[in-house]
């Protein structure tokens, strides 16, 4: 008794030191690693912005003003795409697990409104059980908003809405579904390139700028199975990625966006493992924001591969044209 006593004790203490370190680590890591700015808003002001959403066609004075936007990713809107946030939310990996049961409906449904704009309504059966833990109302979840297949319908709603930018994601596992082991050739798919140089002008049709995004919270399952952003190889594979988007839909494109939020991905996905792709063990939770955690870690590579990004993305200017970079 008294052991077990002494082990909890221990183990409390263990646990204390740990979440302490961590806290320190994570609130020192701002100030060590990112530069201060100036803010380009005079908050003394009694008007602190003016945006005109109404902007001018005119290309000399278009980017003085605000241009309204709207912001989707792959694997929120694009239909026929088998990546690891689908696998994820299908948990394929346990076949042992039963069919899930159907909820007791003992009040209406709330309707999603890709389902009003789908033309589906309460009185929709759902015409299958799936384990995607979204609209259950909606058959087949798994289609997302089929902007792969059919873009001009959202399209027509941001024109509608008038949107002036429109950001959508090009998704890394479409382009490269396997691990290039054996060199680019075997392992890019050239015909998705090309579906994704049809959505682009798609969007350019109803006057709308694209802005690019190449990692938004997506990472391909084959790179999660070897530890993704915790291994420098990663790098080199999303530079190989970055190198075919770029040389492909260049001309096509008036902003980029190399990384998607990369610490709240590396955060969800290598510390708490609510995303997937990170498989962290109980020791890499528990010291995931120290020094040498996995938190800085994933950080520092991402880090990596957005300057070498940026450096080839901004070497292709010098040959088209001016364009505008960056990490959100």
């Amino acid at each position: 008794m008294a052991l077990i006593l002494t082990a909890t004790k221990l183990a409390g203490v263990l646990v204390t030191i740990t979440v302490a370190a961590n806290a320190v680590s994570f609130s020192r890591y701002p100030k060590r690693n990112l530069a201060p700015f100036d803010s380009p808003i005079d908050e003394t002001s009694d008007t602190l912005a003016i945006f005109n959403v109404n902007c001018s066609d005119s290309d000399d004075d278009e980017e003085e003003d605000f241009f309204f936007g709207l912001a989707t990713a792959p694997t929120h809107v694009e239909d026929r795409l088998n990546d690891a946030w689908l696998q994820f939310a299908q948990n394929d990996s346990d076949s042992t697990a039963a069919a899930p049961t159907p909820l007791k409906k003992k009040k209406p449904l709330r309707i999603a409104m890709e389902a009003k704009i789908r033309g589906l309504d309460e009185s929709t059966p759902a015409e299958e059980l799936h384990n995607v833990a979204a609209w259950h109302n909606v058959p087949n979840p798994e289609e997302r908003l089929r902007f792969w297949s059919d873009p001009d319908t959202e399209l027509k709603l941001a024109r509608d809405a008038g949107v002036k930018v429109f950001r959508m994601g090009i998704d890394w596992t479409r382009i490269m579904p396997k691990e290039p082991l054996n060199g680019l050739k075997e392992s890019i798919n050239y015909a998705a390139l090309e579906r994704y140089r049809w959505i682009i002008s798609r969007v350019h049709f109803y006057n709308i700028k694209v802005m690019l995004t190449l990692f938004h919270h997506s990472l391909p399952p084959w790179a999660g199975d070897y530890g993704g952003w915790k291994s420098k190889k990663t790098v080199n594979y999303f530079m190989d990625f970055t190198r075919v988007v770029v040389d492909n839909l260049f001309e096509l494109v008036d902003y980029w966006v190399t990384f998607n939020e990369p610490h709240v991905f590396c955060m969800l996905t290598y510390c708490a493992g609510a995303w997937p792709g990170g498989h962290p063990d109980m020791l890499e939770a528990a010291t995931s924001a120290l020094p040498t955690g996995v938190f800085y870690q994933t950080m520092h590579w991402i880090a990596v591969a957005h300057s070498q990004a940026y450096d080839y993305i901004h070497e292709q200017r010098l040959f088209v044209k001016t364009i505008n970079i960056d990490f959100v």
